[in-house]
């Protein structure tokens, strides 16, 4: 019983070798180079830096890593825009993308030396909003004396949209009622 399983093992091993160097080039498994058989092999898919979600700002930069000697190229919105290449450290920028009002769909791309491309990234989904959030202040009031300014102080109000907030440069938090 154990001679049979060892004479089926080896069995199965040449099968899948003749299968793979014969037909694997049809499904882009190996490929036939000098009578050397190589084995193709794409770029992973880059990966894209983690950037907010919203923005006012027309044009931002993005940035990412993938393998080294890599060209990676930028879609927004469906079209290719931009190519650049990765450093030696595999990292890559491209500065000044221009976004459209509204959702903006974010993905990359990397090709290697030998031309094989990569799976297309993780999406980046980026709102350009431009309009500015309408805040009601509540307290305190315009006219209000606020005495003992290096304590905290309270202010009470209420925005329109989900926002980031700041308040003499300082983040204010914002409750999820908007408060």
């Amino acid at each position: 019983v154990f001679v049979l399983i060892i004479i089926v093992s080896i069995i199965i091993g040449l099968t899948f070798t003749v299968f793979a160097t014969n037909f694997g080039s049809i499904f882009k498994i190996f490929s036939k180079k000098d009578n050397v058989d190589e084995l193709v092999i794409k770029p992973t898919k880059p990966i894209l830096n983690s950037i907010d979600e919203s923005t006012n700002k027309e044009y931002i930069n993005i940035s990412g890593y993938s393998q080294k000697d890599n060209e990676i190229q930028l879609y927004v919105n469906g079209p290719e825009i931009f190519r650049t290449n990765t450093d030696e450290n595999g990292q890559f920028e491209f500065n000044n993308v221009k976004l459209i009002n509204g959702r903006n769909v974010v993905f990359v791309k990397a090709t290697n030396q030998k031309g094989y491309q990569s799976d297309a990234s993780d999406n980046l989904i980026i709102t350009l909003d431009r309009k500015e959030p309408e805040i009601e202040i509540e307290s305190p009031k315009d006219e209000d004396n606020i005495k003992n300014l290096n304590k905290r102080i309270t202010i009470k109000g209420k925005i329109n949209e989900k926002s980031s907030l700041k308040i003499n440069d300082q983040v204010a938090i914002v409750k999820p009622d908007l408060t």
